[in-house]
């Protein structure tokens, strides 16, 4: 029996580095035994392991292996093919449920305007990241909530000495 890969689903820097192929989209396979007019019904798992998850890169090498070989021990199988791999970086889309109001009333914040007097309170968004995670993020009464599955956002010291959110 050939297998032949054709692509490999991408990863997510930090997440698992295997990958388990879907047969006609990532591979096909060829060779399964017909009698009369029935074929044998053979049901590969194929799966690729990538050589790195920690770094965002194109081109990365993967290794490919079918998992249930020793299912099916009258078939000799053979890979074909080794397409190399995508580590991607974790996206992130932001929903601002609630946003300050702003001293003045313009639709969009301007240049120069400035928060009310309650500063940040009632500021409150979702981020929805890549890999299915969510976190929910709140002000209110002068600090971040942590509380009733809000979070306080993770700030990082970005170079020239700003404070920036990561996502």
């Amino acid at each position: 029996m050939t297998i032949t890969i054709s692509s490999v689903p991408s990863i997510i820097v930090g997440q698992s580095k295997t990958v388990t192929l879907t047969k006609a989209t990532n591979y096909t396979q060829s060779g399964e035994v017909t009698v009369g007019e029935d074929t044998e019904e053979v049901n590969l798992t194929v799966e690729g392991e990538y050589e790195q998850n920690t770094t965002a890169a194109e081109n990365v090498n993967v290794s490919y292996t079918v998992t249930n070989e020793n299912d099916y021990p009258n078939y000799d199988i053979t890979i074909i093919g080794s397409p190399k791999g995508t580590v991607t970086q974790k996206t992130a889309t932001v929903e601002i449920i609630n946003q300050p109001q702003f001293v003045t009333a313009t639709p969009r914040p301007q240049h120069g305007d400035k928060l009310g007097t309650d500063g940040l309170n009632g500021f409150e968004y979702t981020v929805s990241y890549s890999d299915g995670t969510t976190t929910k993020h709140k002000y209110e009464n002068g600090d971040w909530l942590t509380t009733g599955g809000y979070t306080a956002p993770k700030m990082v010291q970005h170079l020239h000495g700003k404070i920036q959110r990561q996502l």
